[in-house]
């Protein structure tokens, strides 16, 4: 999958109002999905990432079973809340691995209690 096709498929499925739970510190929900970006609120923050970046991450390790520590260290400026000069956000990690097992493009999510495991898979299921 291209990324065209990628940014069509975020593009045309409903993720507002979607609710992940369990995501470190309780529960994420999307509450929109425009302009190459979703956002989602994390407790009282609102937080967003941009498509190109779903797609990056997910292009690089399509077709293997990735954990958040591995997410954290190939683009901590992302993933990762205690990078510098620029930290991320944990919770993106999450949000990353429970939206691709939604959209079909990961196998179900593991979770042991902070730390993420899914295999993405290479095209969508």
């Amino acid at each position: 999958m291209d990324k065209d096709t990628f940014t069509e498929l975020l593009c045309n499925t409903d993720l507002e109002g979607l609710v992940f739970n369990n995501i470190h510190k309780g529960s994420v929900s999307i509450i929109s999905n425009n302009q190459g970006r979703i956002h989602y609120h994390r407790g009282k923050d609102t937080i967003s990432f941009k498509y190109s970046h779903l797609y990056k991450a997910w292009d690089a390790f399509r077709g293997e079973s990735i954990t958040c520590e591995v997410l954290k260290a190939w683009k901590p400026s992302l993933f990762d809340s205690r990078a510098h000069p620029k930290a991320g956000y944990d919770s993106n990690c999450g949000v990353f691995l429970f939206l691709l097992e939604h959209l079909g493009l990961a196998r179900e999510v593991n979770r042991k209690g902070r730390k993420y495991s899914a295999e993405l898979l290479a095209e969508q299921n």
